[in-house]
């Protein structure tokens, strides 16, 4: 049976992030900074219960923003859709069992994945079921909807290519991966006709849409060291494709920046990170294995600074929001970094008691955000320079 490790677990194995030592400017936090200043961070707007969260960590159940609505589904199997503006419920179905992964939302349909390996794509707007399809294990990614074609992961390596019409499995593509890994998995993104997925043995591999044959592949970590932890080499988090080029990460491995259509590494440097990355015009912004967050030139990848002040909290993906770069913890709180030089500009303790494991989605004027027990909420940061 493949074991799956905790994140908990992992984050005490002490693993320096070599080539990583040396960043541009070394941004600490504010003498001054009180909690949620407000000419950065505005109080918030609305609040709602939107479902029940997650169950387990690695679940992918984050907030998707479609045309104004946020789409949200959780363990118990409901997905709902909120105004973004106001946080009004548009509408609320449910499938009847717990969802893993998802939504994934398209004009036509809305897709999930379910604990149980069970594909089911709905209506949007009345909830009823499209139809259904199977995978081999749990999904704990979130599906993609291409022109004809729903890809969807699983947690044991294989890859399902589903038909957008009728639900009927046209590929599938198994990949091998370790016994030992991290628990989630990097969602499918998709490129001009291919698909590229993160693997647990730290292959970034695109699959051709219309029939998963292989498109090309790039090795983003490789197993160190003999100990079975020590060879844990993951690619947890998910690519951003971003005018043009395709960023990628893995744990204990390299952070990349790779050409969509065929591979070609424009460049890369050691990094280790199973959270995510957030990319701007100017710069990839990324959260080590340790919860620092660092800011790369997007061109060349060269260091341009590190906030090491967030270390230990477990930090989401961060968020590019203009001036801002937003990010959440599993202490329940909400940080604003400058974009510009790093510094924390504002913090918010906007749970007590609950983890935020999801990164933060942007608005445009605002962020919303969900806690892992369901709790859906919006905040509006100021339009104004981070300096």
């Amino acid at each position: 049976m493949r074991h799956r490790v905790m994140l908990l677990v992992l984050a005490g194995v002490a693993l320096a992030l070599a080539g990583c030592g040396t960043t541009s400017e070394r941004a600490t936090p504010s003498d001054d900074l009180r909690d949620g200043q407000p000419e950065v961070l505005a109080e918030r707007e609305w609040h709602r219960r939107a479902g029940s969260g997650v169950q387990t960590e690695g679940e992918a159940l984050p907030p998707v923003l479609v045309d104004g609505q946020v789409y949200v589904s959780d363990r118990r199997g409901r997905v709902s859709a909120y105004s973004a503006e106001t946080g009004r419920l548009s509408w609320r179905f449910s499938i009847g069992s717990g969802i893993s992964g998802g939504p994934a939302i398209a004009e036509d349909m809305v897709v999930v994945g379910t604990r149980k390996g069970r594909v089911v794509a709905l209506e949007p707007e009345t909830g009823e079921q499209i139809w259904e399809a199977r995978v081999s294990s749990e999904v704990l990614t979130l599906p993609t909807i291409d022109d004809d074609v729903v890809v969807v992961r699983s947690a044991d390596g294989r890859v399902y290519g589903f038909s957008r019409d009728s639900g009927s499995r046209r590929w599938v593509h198994d990949v091998s991966v370790p016994s030992l890994s991290l628990r989630g998995s990097s969602h499918p993104v998709q490129l001009n006709g291919n698909v590229a997925i993160g693997f647990e043995n730290g292959v970034l591999q695109a699959l051709r849409a219309s029939d998963g044959e292989p498109a090309w592949q790039v090795t983003v970590s490789e197993p160190r060291g003999s100990a079975d932890l020590d060879r844990v080499r993951d690619i947890d988090a998910t690519p951003v494709l971003f005018d043009g080029t395709l960023y990628v990460v893995g744990y204990r491995g390299r952070l990349m920046a790779v050409s969509p259509s065929d591979g070609d590494v424009y460049w890369d440097r050691e990094f280790s990170s199973h959270s995510g990355m957030g990319v701007d015009d100017e710069r990839v912004y990324v959260t080590d294995e340790r919860g620092r967050v660092w800011a790369v030139d997007r061109r060349t990848g060269a260091s341009i600074w590190r906030q090491n002040d967030t270390e230990g909290l477990n930090a989401t993906a961060p968020t590019a929001h203009g001036a801002y770069v937003v990010f959440g913890d599993h202490t329940g709180r909400l940080t604003v970094l400058s974009a510009q030089d790093g510094r924390i500009l504002a913090r918010r303790q906007i749970s007590e008691d609950d983890r935020i494991s999801q990164a933060p989605v942007s608005d445009g004027d605002g962020v919303l955000v969900l806690t892992d027990d369901g709790y859906l909420m919006r905040y509006h940061l100021r339009d104004r320079d981070a300096e």
